[in-house]
This record gives structure tokens, sequence and C-alpha cells, in this order.
């Protein structure tokens, strides 16, 4: 967990001019959703209900079974109860629901009615006829939070209405998982084969990757289908571990550990490297099981890619809107791959996890705020309806969240663990080179003012088969990055095929030119040496040691390794580009926020202190 970081501006506006959030009875509802047999039960008005199931329906593509207790004008005045009977009573009756989830709106809120009243005592007064139906209450005004609220008051409102209490014997294999309203159907379905594979038993709950999956039933249901089952919910007390994915789950869990003594742990994130060392390392330890082989392949995939990514990410600017915890989630995989959040709007302030967001300041509004921060910058984050917003800034537009209604697929777009990372890697840094600006006048000849940038006295050493000269001693807090170039102008060479390297020391105030290394007898592109060569690129190696970082258009894999051996990480850049861009990115990363990687590299230079691996965000 990072240290708070950004100040929370309140909403200032009266109105919204282009809306961010969803309502929480919405969320509520979503949350039902996840449940095998369940109907959602709007209380309140039929356009209320009418709006939500909408916006559910166009998401998803699925038929949604939501319903309303239909309140009219003269209940509104004397009283919803008789309404709330007869909708549960109808909906008993004709489509023999296992759970009806209530979720309250502002409609009735404001009256103050005691709806757990209400439908205590209609479960006394049709106690034969409603045996085999769960009634769950969530109170979630619109007026009130936002949709990530109302999901985890359904999801606490079913533990507390539906756990058996008190401690008992527990599965050592069998583990809860509480997800966050912001993890995908795909997600779901991952972190299930996940936590499979270390030979655990998960109850996901609500698992919308069971009802809301895309499938195509034979006949119709009126109710969901598939989900965590209601026996399963009674049985959450037998698990041995419980785990919350984001902030806003951890009053379910705490609910849980309250009535059955289950201990839990609270991930923030699953999203990036770390996150995802993190909940492995967990489901190892609680399982007494090394990591399967499929993953530690998994995490080597997205090394690759962070390898292959971090480039373009490298000093970008991204202005998100989300929800607090789908918020944090995104703006710290974009921190952490180096890019800076210059826009951060969030749907309320009072989540726990609003000031860790790795963000100068957040914003509390709606899209209208986010357009108005996010001019100038790169990318634009947010639902489909900041689709406007990006049209009129000129900047491209990433879908995330709830609703995506322009776009197939949302929902089975994978977003977490090392698999979910490497997706979202490629796909913004495809987006990132689809939307690059054309070559400006000032960079075409990118060192016509060297002289003054270059402070340092030049060194030439030319590398044959002798001993190569030692390199000049490094600057104190310098980091020494090394380019693989042909004219000594762009960063435009292949690591195998390069006859230069020029050589700079990088602070965060400015950059020196060191020296240029020279090769006579280099490969060809294909990797090919010439018949009679012998090992010219354990030569190249030896003769870059003292170097951190080395730039280059490709690189092979046994060329990498004996780069990495030698502490010099390898860094591909996607397209050839000026030295200058090259060492003002380094620059910028080093003042504003360096990635993991960087990190590691400027802690085994000395430039910075190395920081723990593993920190609890419980």
């Amino acid at each position: 967990m990072r240290k708070p970081m950004a100040s929370i501006l309140p909403q200032t506006k009266s109105a919204a001019v282009n809306p961010l959030k969803s309502s929480q009875p919405l969320g509520a509802a979503f949350a039902f959703l996840g449940v095998d047999g369940a109907i959602p039960l709007f209380h309140g008005s039929q356009g209320c209900t009418s709006f939500a199931l909408v916006l559910l329906v166009r998401h998803f593509k699925e038929a949604v079974p939501l319903q309303t207790t239909a309140m009219d004008e003269l209940a509104t005045i004397l009283g919803g109860a008789g309404h709330l009977e007869e909708a549960i009573l109808n909906l008993k009756s004709r489509t023999k629901p296992k759970l009806i989830g209530v979720c309250t709106t502002a409609l009735v809120e404001t009256r103050g009615e005691d709806f757990a009243g209400d439908i205590a005592t209609i479960q006394r007064k049709h106690a034969e006829e409603l045996a085999g139906t769960e009634i769950m209450l969530a109170s979630t005004p619109d007026f009130d939070g936002a949709l990530e609220e109302g999901w985890a008051k359904a999801v606490t409102a079913m533990i507390e209405g539906m756990t058996r209490p008190g401690e008992r014997a527990r599965h050592s294999k069998k583990i809860a998982v509480l997800p966050g309203w912001n993890l995908t159907v795909a997600d779901i379905e991952h972190l299930r084969e996940v936590v499979v594979g270390f030979g655990l038993q998960p109850v996901i709950l609500p698992d919308v990757s069971g009802s809301l999956q895309g499938s195509v039933p034979d006949r119709w249901i009126p109710t969901t289908l598939g989900g965590t089952s209601v026996e399963d919910i009674r049985e959450l007390g037998a698990v041995a571990h419980c785990i919350a994915i984001g902030e806003q789950m951890r009053s379910s869990a705490e609910a849980l550990q309250r009535l059955t003594g289950v201990p839990y742990m609270l991930f923030h994130s699953l999203t990036g490297l770390k996150a995802a060392d993190r909940l492995v390392s967990f489901l190892s330890v609680i399982s007494g099981a090394a990591s399967p082989a499929k993953l530690r392949h998994q995490r080597g995939q997205l090394q690759d890619a962070l390898l292959d990514g971090h480039f373009h990410f490298g000093g970008k600017k991204i202005a998100i809107a989300a929800e607090p915890d789908h918020l944090y989630q995104l703006a710290s995989f974009f921190v952490d791959m180096g890019a800076e959040i210059a826009a951060a709007v969030t749907t309320t302030g009072t989540s726990k996890i609003v000031e860790n967001i790795p963000a100068q300041s957040v914003q509390v509004g709606d899209l209208g705020d986010l357009e108005a921060l996010a001019a100038g910058t790169d990318l634009l984050v947010t639902h489909s309806h900041g689709r406007q917003a990006a049209e009129r800034l000129g900047i491209p537009l990433m879908r995330v969240g709830f609703p995506i209604f322009d776009r197939l697929g949302s929902q089975h777009k994978l977003t977490i663990l090392y698999q979910g990372t490497r997706d979202l890697i490629f796909e913004i840094a495809n987006v990132f080179q689809a939307n690059q600006p054309a070559p400006r006048p000032e960079t075409l000849n990118p060192f016509r003012n060297r002289e003054c940038q270059m402070t340092s006295p030049r060194r030439l050493s030319l590398v044959t088969d002798e001993v190569h000269p030692l390199p000049p001693d490094r600057k104190a807090g310098a980091l020494r990055v090394a380019i693989a170039t042909q004219d000594l102008i762009e960063l435009n060479a292949h690591f195998g095929s390069a006859r230069c390297f020029a050589v700079y020391e990088v602070t965060p105030a400015e950059w020196n030119f060191v020296e240029a290394v020279e090769f006579d007898d280099v490969s060809d592109e294909s990797g090919t040496h010439r018949p009679e060569g012998d090992d010219r690129i354990t030569r190249k190696v030896s003769a870059l040691k003292g170097c951190h970082l080395l730039f280059c258009l490709a690189i092979g894999g046994p060329s990498a390794a004996k780069l990495v051996a030698a502490k010099i990480h390898p860094i591909k850049a996607p397209q050839p580009q000026p030295i200058t861009d090259v060492l003002s990115r380094t620059q910028k990363m080093l003042r504003e926020a360096p990635p993991p990687w960087l990190r590691k590299v400027l802690a085994d230079a000395g430039v910075r202190r190395k920081k723990p691996f593993f920190q609890d965000e419980n």
C-alpha cells in the first residue's frame, strides 16, 4: 500500500453535467445477480427500475431478471409496504426464486419507512408460502453513494442475513473470495482457475461469472442461471480463509469474521506484477503448495511484456474517471508503468482508498470535471459515457468499468493477475502507438544544440580483439545509460548489429555524454556472425560493464541474459528515435515516478534505497 498522497477535492457543483456514477440500488442489484436463482427487486417506481435495467442489458447484452414494486403516487404518500408485499408474493408464486434481493430507492427512503420491519412482517405472515426463498434487504438510496457502495451493502446483507453464525469446524482447503464489482466475468473465471490450481476450493460471492457469462439456455428461466448457491452462502463459516478484493469489500469480510471468526486478507488490487505476486504468495502459504508451472510461465510472459511495453508508457499523461477501487486499480497500474496521472475523478470521497490513489489530487465529480481536467493528456480512461469528451478533446478513449454499451465483450476482458496485466499492457501500448503525434520540425535535427547539452569531456574508445580501455568513473548518484546507434544521433540499431554505443550519465537534473564505444566486428540483424568470428556478444557485454540501462531496437534472449547477469537492464524500443528523446524520458522517469523495474535498477546502482518487496495491505 502506498503512503497517502492524494488530496481529495469535494464536489462543488449542484448538478451533474455528464454523470459518472451509477446508483446504489443498481450496484446492489448487480451483486444479487451473482447468486443462483435470484431476482433483484427495486422498491420504488417503474422508472427507477427501467433505467437500471436498460444499463445492465446494454452492458451485458443479456436478459436481466430485474423487477419492481411499481410504487405509484398514492403508495408514495401513504407508504409502500403493501406494494412490497404484493411484489414478493407475486415473484414467489410465478418464478419460485431462491433469493429475492430488495434494493431500496430514494423514492421510498425519503419517507423513512421501516423496510426491515415490513419484510419481517411479510415473512411471518406468509411463512408457508415463502418457504424456500430467502429475502435480503439492502438499504441503497440513490441520493447517497454510488454503484460500489450498493454492491458492498448487498454482499454484507447476504452474509449477515444468510450465513450461519458461530465458529465451527473448517474445511482447510476451502476459502471464500469476495470480489469487488470492478472485476469482470473473465477476471472472476481466471481467479477461480488460479485458486483451484493451488488445490483450494473457492466460494466466490457474488459470482457473476456464473450468471452473466453469456451462455444461451435451452429454455427461458425467470431468475438468474448460475452464480453462488444459497447453500454455499449459508456455509461460509466453514471456510478456512477469506480473500477480499478492494476496499469496498472490507465491511463484508469484517461481517463474516464477526459472525464466524473466519480470518480475512484484503487485497486492494490484483493488477500489476507486485499485486499478483502478493496473491500468489498468499495462496501458496495457505495451501502449502508451490506456485503451478502455468502461473510461473504467465509471470515470465508479464515480465517480457513489461520490458516490451513500458517504453510506450513512460512520461504519458493519463486522465481517469472511475469508482474509488477501480480508480486505484487503474491509477496504480499506470504509475507502475511510468505514466503520470494528470487527472483523477471519482464518485465519492468517503472510501479510505481514495487518499492512496497515486495522484496529486482526486476530484469528486462527474465526466464534465474529467473533461475540464483532461486537456493535454495522452489517454482518457472511463466508461462509454466519456466518448463525447474524448472526441472533443481529440484524445483516445480506453473504455473501462460500467456501463460499456458501444463495444462488445467488455465483460470478457481480463484485467487481473499476470495474464490480465500483460493483456492490459499490450492493449494500451497499441493505443499509444496508433495515436503517435506527427514529427515536429525541432525534432528533425535533435543534436543541433548538443554542445550545450554535453558538458562532460567526450572520449571515443575503439574496441577490437584487444582488451578495451576501462570506462571513466561514474558520477555519484548518476544512472549510466548505453544506447545502440549507428550515427550517434538516433537510437537505431539492434544490439548484435550495433557498431557503436553512446554512453551517457543521467540524473534528474541533467545528462552528460561519457563516451562512444565502437566495435569493428558485429552481427548482421539476423543475429549471424561472420564464420571466422568468435563470441562477440560477450566482448560487447564486457565493454559495457558499469552501465545500468541499455536501449536498443531488438535483442536476442541469450544476449539479454548475458546483459542481465552483468547487471545491465536491456530495454527494447519500438522504433528508431532521437537519442535526446530517450534521455529525456529516462530523466522524466527519474524525476517523477520510476516504475518498479527502474526502482530496482536504481537501488542496485546505489541511486535509491531499496524498498521491501512484500507489504501487507490489510
